[in-house]
């Protein structure tokens, strides 16, 4: 990525910087925007803190860091970034008395085709119950395909800590979906 600054964003050192720079930017929002999201809903459980979070993420990179130089794993970064962003939304959140975990959160369904409607009604209800921990580490691993050492260093936790996480969620949601089984 070209060395870029806000400066050149506002086009004062040239066209070509400042088109470079852009160009650069929207590639990385390309690249990683949808996987910030996700992350960033899994979280705050709300598609416009989601939102909110992914646009100050790249905020900051525009203002701070466009070009990433110093930087060794662009995708752990990011993704801190945006767990900083989300986590701050909340914090906000409690403070105005709002739920915690209100909001529209959307998971992708599954493509296995022996889940049925109601396992995947149950397994989203279940996700979104998770503790904001939780359900991050579950998103990570699962839709991101990340390492727990990568998840471990994105999210700042010792790797135990992670594979904790991951453990306590799978075994909630697991038991969600026997106890819908059973209740079938």
């Amino acid at each position: 990525m070209a060395d870029c600054n806000a400066d050149a964003l506002d086009m004062t050192l040239g066209w070509r910087s400042a088109e470079k720079c852009a160009s650069d930017l929207e590639q990385l929002y390309d690249e990683h925007s949808e996987s910030l999201f996700r992350y960033a809903l899994a979280i705050t459980g709300s598609t416009e803190d989601a939102e909110d979070a992914v646009q100050d993420v790249f905020a900051r990179v525009i203002r701070s860091n466009p070009s990433l130089r110093n930087v060794d794993n662009v995708r752990a970064y990011l993704l801190a970034s945006a767990r900083n962003a989300a986590f701050s939304l909340l914090r906000t959140r409690r403070r105005r008395n709002e739920d915690m975990f209100a909001g529209d959160a959307e998971i992708e369904s599954s493509a296995d085709t022996r889940e049925t409607p109601a396992d995947t009604l149950v397994l989203r209800e279940a996700f979104e119950s998770l503790p904001a921990e939780q359900r991050e580490v579950i998103l990570l691993k699962v839709y991101e395909g990340m390492t727990f050492s990568e998840i471990s260093q994105a999210v700042d936790a010792p790797l135990g800590t992670i594979t904790s996480r991951y453990r306590y969620a799978l075994s909630r949601l697991r038991a969600a979906l026997e106890e819908e089984a059973d209740g079938r």
